[in-house]
């Protein structure tokens, strides 16, 4: 069974020009640390930039 950890990630968001929080899943993986799987926003859909989040960078930088 795949363990996984929950993180949430705060900072500035561009898209909503205020601080945002967004919620970043890591897979445990023996032997190898945490790494990032995926990242949950409430704004996600109607933003449509998630491969230039900096939330959600921020949370892929964070692997173990």
């Amino acid at each position: 069974m795949e363990q996984t950890t929950i993180k949430i990630i705060s900072g500035y968001c561009p898209y909503l020009q205020a601080e945002h929080s967004i919620r970043a899943t890591y897979t445990l993986i023996p032997h190898r640390g945490r790494k990032f799987s995926s990242s949950s926003c409430k704004y996600a859909q109607e933003c449509g930039r998630l491969e230039h989040c900096p939330l959600r960078r921020e949370a892929m930088m964070e692997e173990d």
